[in-house]
């Protein structure tokens, strides 16, 4: 059975949005109080795993600081800025069923596109 694209939008956009009022609790209520462990994979096997940064980026970019938060990890703009437009053309299509959409598959592959050029960067950088 394949999946249709229409059934990812609601998942989808559940799940940034609730990644994205957490984070911002996290940055505006709970960072002094609650440590994020270090990342596991740079812990145990020495290379940076493609999410190192993101962390230390979305504290920036939520601070302001945009040219920092590129400098830990410039996959945070793919998340700032791509997803939420995608998010809104796939609103309109779905409960305005208006007719341009863009497929979940060609900005899932661009974004881990990015993801990969930036890990192999990064593994190369350290």
């Amino acid at each position: 059975m394949k999946l249709k694209e229409d059934s990812l939008f609601l998942p989808i956009a559940i799940t940034y949005f609730s990644l994205l009022i957490l984070g911002v609790f996290y940055f505006s209520f709970l960072q002094n109080f609650i440590t994020i462990p270090a990342c596991p994979i740079y812990s145990y096997l020495g290379f940076p795993c493609p999410a190192c940064g993101m962390t230390r980026a979305t504290y920036a970019l939520v601070n302001g600081d945009f040219f920092s938060s590129i400098g830990y990890n410039p996959t945070i703009l793919y998340f700032a800025f791509v997803t939420p437009i995608y998010l809104f053309i796939q609103f309109l299509h779905h409960f305005f069923h208006m007719k341009f959409a863009i497929p979940f598959r060609y900005i899932f592959y661009v974004g881990l596109g990015i993801m990969l050029i930036f890990w192999i960067f990064n593994i190369i950088k350290t």
